[in-house]
């Protein structure tokens, strides 16, 4: 198998199943990778393919998907857990910012004073409608 050639080849032989899209998206990223990676790749992405023509294997395409990833994160092509090809600098760094953010507190002690004002001041406001309400109530009865 050519390393150029991937994908054609792995919709020829398995098909895009129930989620045409994805499966397309998946063979693309197995092309990218056997044509960065070299042969070893190939090799792992042949020898899966070819457990799944095996006769026992009820649904080729769907066990190929499921074990080829898992192969090459076993073998260090991909790494588990990597972000998607097709991710946006922005998106990128929004991932890693809020990673960074995991752990920490919300508030910077800087703005806890202010928060607790903030705290304060909605009591006092909530106080401020309930007292309003009951004499509001009171002048509707026509009680002083």
């Amino acid at each position: 198998m050519l390393t150029h050639e991937v994908a054609r080849r792995l919709e020829q032989k398995l098909g895009l199943g129930q989620f045409p899209m994805v499966r397309r998206r998946l063979y693309a990223r197995l092309q990218r990778t056997c044509e960065q990676k070299g042969d070893g790749a190939l090799l792992i992405v042949a020898g899966v393919l070819e457990e799944a023509m095996g006769p026992k294997v009820r649904d080729k395409g769907q066990y190929f998907c499921w074990v080829i990833k898992r192969r090459l994160e076993e073998q260090g092509y991909w790494p588990a857990g990597e972000a998607p090809v097709n991710q946006t600098r922005d998106q990128a760094k929004a991932l890693d910012d809020a990673k960074a953010a995991i752990g920490k507190p919300e508030l910077d002690p800087a703005t806890t004073a202010s928060a607790a004002e903030i705290e304060r001041l909605k009591v006092s406001n909530e106080l401020l409608r309930r007292a309003l309400q009951v004499a509001q109530q009171k002048a509707e009865r026509g009680v002083r």
